[in-house]
């Protein structure tokens, strides 16, 4: 039975090589992300200079590091590659955006939002980045963006369904675990993976 993927960053059908696998990397280098990346790379990942740490894993790459450090650098260089293609508003689009629905929306008001983590965002090449459906989330939160469209009937009811759910879990917050045996599913989300900030779930 031939497996048929589409890489999300292209679109290219991939039909050939094991499952979950692409030219870049494939489902089994995420097992190794606990290796972590080299201080240098580290760095730049974190400052959020995505191109210049991409570059350096290719660097990297070229050396024929040990397996386990290729496999976590091949990961880890993917979900960079990945990142930009999720959070892609700026920040004055972001603005933008919300004052076209409320146009007394501040700045301020953007950046309490930020605090309160109810916009999730990214630094990339120096430069803040927030996801390209910020919009929906925020809807999730009327009485804090009391301007915006409400949401959907059908929106609100899922929102009010899973609300619940997470409150009868003691409140609304909670944590997953992920184990070495569930990462082979994992490369159904890419994107998911692509834009966790500091690697797997804890």
């Amino acid at each position: 039975m031939a497996v048929i993927d589409v890489l999300p960053s292209d679109g290219k059908v991939i039909d050939e090589g094991p499952v979950g696998c692409s030219v870049d990397v494939c489902c089994d280098d995420f097992r190794h992300l606990d290796i972590e990346l080299p201080p240098e790379i580290l760095r730049l990942k974190d400052a959020g200079y995505l191109t210049r740490a991409v570059a350096a894993c290719d660097r990297l790459l070229e050396q024929n590091p040990e397996p386990s450090l290729a496999a976590c650098v091949r990961a880890e260089r993917y979900r960079m590659l990945e990142t930009p293609l999720h959070f892609s508003v700026s920040r004055d689009l972001a603005i933008a955006m919300i004052r076209e629905e409320w146009p007394e929306f501040t700045e301020e008001q953007f950046d309490d939002l930020i605090n309160r983590k109810r916009i999730d965002w990214r630094f990339i090449d120096g430069e803040l980045f927030v996801l390209d459906n910020f919009l929906d989330s925020l809807r999730v939160y009327p009485r804090e963006v009391p301007g915006l469209r409400p949401d959907s009937t059908d929106g609100i009811a899922l929102r009010n369904q899973m609300l619940k759910e997470m409150e009868s879990q003691n409140g609304l917050s909670g944590t997953s675990d992920v184990f070495p045996d569930h990462v082979p599913a994992l490369c159904r989300m890419v994107p998911l993976l692509a834009i966790l900030p500091n690697g797997l779930p804890s």
